[in-house]
């Protein structure tokens, strides 16, 4: 209830902030927020707390300048989405952090900031013990440049809309011969987490937002880079924060395909919201709240 009521107060400085242009307004506003975000702080919200600081910092970088239009809309809509997740907690729905990222991105980008990934917020062990498959003879004898080809072509038809699971299934069968390719080198274990991750995006609830484009963008990078080392960025380390992304996908997955399963089990990914109830969550911000 105080963080509601500070949240109510803080959209009333900022509607009459627009009305008005007083920049005493605005520092109210602030300062309000700045009041929720120690909560926030208090209670170990990080998603809240992070969304409170990127208003702050977007409201000072004006330095006395009047806020557009667009930064005070961007600004009202991360207050009501804050206002809707607290509902969300006190009715006792699951809900994932991440659900606010888009807002902060929002917000980020009226400073011209880049948007956060979407496992900003996820808690991973990237190094748990792994059963790693002895290399196969013959292995990696494919063409890397069609294989690449191969993805590229089902990255091409998710941006153009053409479906989503045939493009993915496209996508896989490139992923799986560099999966294949690698095993027993230490770039395995991100190729088994890039194969699950295709898999779970291919599952009915996935929706293919444009961060997950980006992600498949930057997947393929990765493809690229063992075309261009013919097969020997294989035996190197891949990024960690890449990897972490794409087990973010794998932890919002139902199960039931047997890499999906096994890199949930290996990596104790499997207990987390899924991404069913996240594209509710994601419904449910634009909705009518509690009150009304």
């Amino acid at each position: 209830a105080e963080i509601a009521n500070a949240l109510d107060q803080a959209a009333m400085q900022l509607d009459t902030y627009s009305e008005s242009g007083d920049g005493e307004q605005l520092k109210t506003f602030l300062e309000e927020v700045q009041q929720v975000r120690g909560t926030f702080k208090m209670l170990d919200f990080r998603a809240g707390e992070r969304l409170c600081e990127e208003l702050a910092e977007t409201g000072r970088a004006h330095k006395g300048r009047m806020l557009s239009e667009q930064t005070l809309s961007v600004f009202t809509q991360a207050v009501i989405f804050l206002k809707r997740y607290i509902d969300f907690v006190i009715s006792g729905k699951a809900v994932a952090p991440s659900l606010l990222l888009p807002t902060i991105n929002e917000v980020r980008s009226q400073r011209g900031e880049k948007p956060l990934p979407e496992a900003y917020f996820f808690l991973v062990n990237l190094r748990p013990q792994l059963q790693m498959p002895a290399a196969e003879a013959g292995a990696r004898n494919f063409s890397v440049r069609r294989a690449r080809q191969l993805y590229q072509l089902g990255l091409i038809g998710l941006i153009r809309n053409d479906g989503r699971r045939g493009p993915l299934q496209v996508m896989l069968r490139a992923v799986r011969r560099f999966e294949k390719a690698s095993r027993g080198q230490a770039s395995w274990p991100f190729w088994y987490a890039s194969t699950a991750a295709l898999e779970a995006l291919s599952e009915d609830a996935f929706e293919m937002t444009g961060a997950r484009l980006r992600l498949m963008g930057l997947l393929d990078r990765q493809v690229r880079r063992i075309q261009d080392t013919e097969g020997q960025a294989f035996n190197e380390k891949m990024p960690d924060w890449l990897l972490k992304e794409l087990l973010y996908i794998v932890s919002l997955a139902e199960g039931g395909e047997p890499v999906v399963d096994a890199v949930q089990k290996t990596f104790r990914i499997g207990g987390g919201v899924k991404e069913k109830r996240l594209a509710e969550s994601r419904s449910g911000l634009h909705g009518p709240d509690q009150s009304a």
